[in-house]
């Protein structure tokens, strides 16, 4: 395999630590470099902190300067296998008579619906990309009704950081930063009874 796709003999050692990093993003290993050793404490406070990382740092495989010619074409291959069979999973949905929504500012963006239960088989990259749409549109689109409302892009990305912490993190947050509000902009504060 390695022979008929160009593997540099002479550079393998370079292309098997590179190879080996694409598949560590590629299944969720996110490399968090020098805070690392603060794993513990970033878990407690952001969920799956490694996992998060891992999803932009399998596409920028792809492109970071210095990546050997090999490891750019596995990682070309695998993550074009992986959207172009998510997108015909989708399209035999559509035929077989399931919702599925194509516009980027819905939460429901690239999820298949059949009846009330919703799919999605993105594996953490539809989240990056809805709010990307969302931020880039300054809108968003209401799933149950399908009206587009507009959405300040900082309260959009702060709603996307917002959604990544832990249920500690986000309980933190909520009450200070969030003006106790929790992530849907209900109030946490009990109003006295009349």
């Amino acid at each position: 395999y390695a022979g008929k796709k160009g593997w540099d003999v002479a550079r393998t050692d370079l292309v098997k630590e590179q190879v080996a990093k694409f598949l560590n993003h590629a299944t969720g290993r996110g490399d968090l470099s020098g805070l690392q050793k603060f794993t513990p404490g970033l878990n407690a406070i952001f969920f799956a902190p490694r996992y998060f990382v891992s999803r932009p740092q399998s596409v920028w495989d792809m492109v970071r300067p210095g990546t050997d010619k090999f490891t750019r074409q596995v990682a070309f291959e695998n993550l074009g296998a992986f959207i172009g069979t998510g997108a015909a999973m989708l399209e035999v949905a559509r035929l077989a008579g399931a919702d599925v929504e194509l516009d980027p500012r819905s939460a429901d963006f690239g999820r298949m619906k059949i009846g009330p239960v919703r799919i999605d088989f993105w594996g953490g990259y539809q989240p990056i990309a809805r709010y990307i749409a969302q931020i880039a549109s300054a809108h968003t689109k209401n799933t149950s009704t399908g009206e587009f409302k507009f959405a300040n892009p900082g309260e959009t990305a702060t709603r996307f950081f917002r959604s990544k912490l832990s249920p500690l993190g986000a309980a933190i947050y909520d009450y200070g930063p969030g003006k106790q509000t929790d992530y849907a902009g209900n109030s946490l504060l009990i109003s006295p009874k009349d």
